[in-house]
């Protein structure tokens, strides 16, 4: 098995054109285009969120963010793969990525999930640079899921009234309660540009830097990411 042969679905919004015209152009790099797909996600403003997050504390930007990866599940089911890769629009590949992801395909049995980024994490080693997934480690936007796993998010959380009450996760729901594995340093970091989430992108870039490189993830970065990576 190889990235080549696995679907993957990527989450934007209709809006997002300029994240998507980048993200294009990693994916052409790599050469992974021809097997992605771009799934349109939810508003925060959307009638839909307010219906399925009735109730609930969470914010509707959290509720949108989660159910814009539950809908990108949902379309891995529906390719009838045993095996899919979900990434967010803003993703940067580390420059060996295909390599390094064929390497996992092929050498290590994926549990339910593998989360190919974080930004904060207990150090639970099961082999190196291999880690054990647990409800400290933050940031889901990349990771492998298999189908049956698919299926399980599908049954608990698509659905009305699914209440976050953990604090501040959205799609971290999906991967925290996986109970599969991630590495270190990541294999996709976030282009910390701008954010739907209203994070504080300086914070998250700083976090990427204390457990990886980012000249190792700007093989084919454009000028504008690297001028804000202050790498020129």
């Amino acid at each position: 098995m190889n990235i080549n042969k696995i679907p993957i679905f990527i989450i934007t919004l209709l809006e997002s054109n300029e994240r998507r015209s980048r993200l294009t152009a990693r994916l052409k790099f790599h050469n992974i285009y021809d097997n992605s797909r771009f799934v349109y996600g939810f508003k925060s403003d959307s009638p839909v969120i307010d219906w399925l997050g009735y109730g609930s504390n969470a914010t509707p930007v959290e509720y949108a963010t989660l159910y814009s990866h539950i809908f990108a599940i949902r379309n891995f089911v529906d390719s009838n793969s045993e095996i899919g890769l979900i990434l967010e629009d803003d993703v940067v590949f580390k420059n060996d990525f295909c390599v390094q992801i064929n390497n996992i395909l092929q050498n290590i049995k994926i549990h339910n999930l593998f989360l190919l980024t974080c930004l904060k994490f207990d150090s639970v080693k099961c082999e190196p640079g291999i880690y054990e997934i647990t409800r400290n480690t933050y940031g889901a936007q990349g990771y492998l899921i298999t189908r049956e796993y698919a299926l399980n998010v599908l049954q608990n959380c698509d659905k009305p009234g699914f209440n976050i009450t953990t604090g501040r996760l959205t799609s971290e729901i999906i991967t925290m309660n996986s109970k599969g594995l991630y590495m270190i340093p990541p294999l996709v970091i976030e282009e910390c540009y701008s954010s739907v989430m209203n994070h504080n992108v300086s914070k998250h870039l700083e976090a990427f830097k204390r457990i990886c490189n980012l000249k190792d993830y700007c093989i084919c970065e454009n000028e504008l990411i690297l001028k804000s990576w202050n790498l020129i």
